[in-house]
C-alpha cells in the first residue's frame, strides 16, 4: 500500500490509489457547478435588492412630494411651483418605469440563460447590458427629480 502525505490539518493528501483520474474531474466538476451555482445566486440576490431600491426610492419620492404638496395646500401655505413639480414628479415616474423595465428585461435575459445554446448566451448578455443601462437611467430619474423637488422647494 502506498503511503500518503499528510497535509497541515492532518488529513491525507494525493488520490486514494482506487480513484482514478475520471473520479477527480467529476469531482471538480461538481465543486465548480456548486459554486457558479451559489455565484448566481448572490448576484440575483443583489440584483434584486437594487431593484427593490430603485423601486423604493422612486416610488417614495412621488409619495412624499405629493404628500408635500398637499400639506402645503391644507395649511395655505404657499404651494411648490407647479412646474417644477411636474418636472420632479416626470422625473420620478420615469425612473419608475426605468425600473419596470430593468426588471422585465433582467427577467428575459434569465430566461435566455436557461436555454442551451451561444446564441442564447449572447441575447442573454444583449439584455443583461440593457438591463443595466435602464438600472442607470431609474436612478438618474430618481437624481434629476430629486434636484428639481429641491429647487421647487427653494423658490
Amino acid at each position: 500500500m502506498q503511503m500518503r502525505e499528510r497535509d497541515r490539518y492532518g488529513e491525507a493528501s494525493g488520490p486514494v490509489p482506487d480513484e482514478t483520474a475520471a473520479d477527480w474531474q467529476l469531482r471538480l466538476y461538481q465543486v465548480e457547478a456548486t459554486l457558479h451555482g451559489q455565484q448566481l445566486a448572490a448576484v440575483v440576490a443583489l440584483a434584486g435588492g437594487a431593484l427593490r431600491a430603485l423601486f423604493l426610492l422612486n416610488g417614495g419620492a412621488v409619495l412624499a412630494l405629493l404628500s408635500l404638496q398637499g400639506a402645503l395646500l391644507g395649511q395655505g401655505r404657499a404651494a411648490l411651483d407647479s412646474a417644477a413639480l411636474a418636472f420632479a414628479l416626470g422625473s420620478f415616474v420615469g425612473g419608475l418605469v426605468a425600473a419596470f423595465g430593468c426588471a422585465a428585461v433582467a427577467y428575459l435575459a434569465q430566461t435566455l440563460h436557461a436555454e442551451a445554446g451561444p446564441r442564447a448566451e449572447r441575447r442573454a448578455h444583449r439584455l443583461r447590458r440593457l438591463a443595466c443601462l435602464l438600472a442607470g437611467a431609474s436612478l438618474a430619474g430618481f437624481s434629476f427629480g430629486a434636484f428639481q423637488a429641491l429647487a421647487a422647494l427653494a423658490r
